[in-house]
């Protein structure tokens, strides 16, 4: 497909996963990301090469299997260098920590096992943090600057350079909100938090990890914070709706379970949680929101009979 360039020496490989690609000195390259597994790996390596460059650093924004699953192919053909965030770097160096997570510290179930793409572990040379970010060995015309982009994932980097920001799954395009309803975030604060660090920095154009980049950063950053602030709300007027869950609590409390509120949102957006990997995506996505609402204060988690409960704080 080739790089798509956005400014002298800035661009992107576009793909299911769209891999940056920042000339350093020389025919040096640096890569962020790298797509799913070694196919993708293969053909991000291709359209660099055929640019004249060569892969020397990879930056990972965050640790999930498609933004670093051909990590190990780029390593295997070269590449010197593998900075991720100190968080993200132990879910390249223990890949299954992701699965572990999502399942709630739990041996996860053999058949989510078979189904959920675990990467081969990646050893991590360089543990960065938000701020200027500099390789060793190597120099780019310009600044490059990391962002703190959690709430995607708990670590998540961005990359500025120039008026270019490479963002990983900090947000999503409007299309893939309406898609998929319950857009993945394991934090909803800081995932606002990143929105907004997004907007201070008025970069011309944005690349997120599954959306063609952005020349209109300013309406894509307001469609994302508006999408997670829509569904917290649809989350607590399900709670404040309530249901009397047979004597399994005070007759007083008005509350649903996780369970129920997961049920509900996928009835009322039309999905079909029939396999496992999407139940536990889907109920995470909830249990994200659920928590940054008793954190707000709109909402109180309740234990009893077996169940976790949520009731509307009066």
């Amino acid at each position: 497909m080739g790089i798509t360039w956005i400014a002298d020496g800035i661009g992107y490989v576009p793909g299911r996963v769209n891999v940056g690609v920042v000339q350093l000195e020389g025919d040096r390259a640096l890569i962020i990301d790298t797509g799913l597994n070694q196919d993708h790996a293969l053909a991000v390596l291709r359209d660099v090469e055929s640019a004249g460059l060569r892969p020397y650093a990879l930056l990972v924004t965050h640790g999930h299997a498609d933004h670093f699953g051909g990590a190990p192919t780029l390593r295997r053909d070269g590449l010197e260098l593998i900075a991720a965030s100190s968080y993200e770097a132990a879910f390249l160096r223990l890949p299954c920590l992701v699965l572990l997570s999502l399942v709630g510290g739990a041996v996860p179930p053999p058949e989510l096992v078979r189904t959920f793409h675990v990467p081969s572990a990646s050893k991590v040379d360089l543990e960065v943090v938000p701020g200027p970010f500099h390789l060793p060995l190597a120099a780019v015309a310009g600044n490059m600057r990391l962002v703190d982009l959690a709430g995607h994932s708990p670590g998540q980097l961005g990359l500025q350079v120039g008026d270019v920001a490479f963002v990983g799954d900090a947000v999503s395009s409007p299309e893939i909100w309406a898609k998929s309803r319950l857009v993945y975030f394991s934090e909803v604060a800081p995932a606002i938090d990143s929105i907004r660090r997004l907007e201070e920095l008025q970069c011309a154009v944005i690349v997120a990890g599954h959306t063609a980049e952005a020349e209109n950063p300013a309406r894509l950053l307001d469609a994302n914070r508006e999408n997670l602030l829509a569904l917290s709300a649809q989350i607590e007027a399900l709670v404040r709706a309530g249901l009397y869950p047979r004597g399994q609590v005070s007759a007083h409390q008005v509350t649903l379970s996780t369970e129920d509120i997961t049920s509900s949102l996928a009835s009322a957006f039309g999905l079909e949680l029939t396999t496992l990997h999407r139940f536990f995506v889907t109920r995470a996505v909830v249990r994200a929101h659920l928590s940054y609402l008793a954190g707000k204060g709109r909402v109180t988690p309740l234990a009893s009979g077996g169940r976790l409960f949520w009731a509307p704080t009066h």
